[in-house]
């Protein structure tokens, strides 16, 4: 959507100030984002940080073979939204579908149910709802 100078974005019936809910000087940290993200678009959504940046970590997590990623579904073209170096925010239409991917997700804990992977990579998850109330982190 479109936005202005001044931080408000143009929608139909009206305009809305993306950041009224912000000191002027206040710092975002990454569960800011992914709460204003989801009350923004009215969607369920995931935060996912690859933790160790090693190279065997990176290509695990980035790599073809879906069969030893730490977060398998991240081959679907739908649910990427957004990346920033070891950062990325997805979004669902489903709370259902979200907690699959959460499930799969393989974080500090190691593998889950749904996800045997065993490797370096270890991918810290917080979900959240299209309310902007944060629902679980897998830490």
């Amino acid at each position: 959507m479109p936005h202005n100078s001044e931080g408000f974005e143009a929608h139909r019936g009206g305009s809305r100030n993306l950041f009224a809910e912000l000191r002027p000087a206040e710092m975002l940290d990454r569960d800011d984002v992914l709460r204003a993200l989801c009350r923004l678009k009215g969607k369920y959504g995931m935060l996912l940080h690859l933790r160790q940046a090693s190279p065997e970590a990176r290509r695990d997590f980035f790599g073809p073979n879906d069969a030893v990623r730490p977060a398998p579904y991240l081959t679907r073209d739908d649910i990427i939204a957004g990346q920033f170096d070891d950062f990325m925010w997805t979004f669902f239409d489903t709370r259902e579908d979200m907690e699959a991917c959460y499930e799969a997700t393989v974080g500090p804990d190691g593998p889950t149910p749904s996800n045997r992977y065993d490797g370096p990579a270890c991918v810290l998850a917080v979900t959240c709802g299209p309310d902007g109330e944060l629902l679980n982190e897998n830490t």
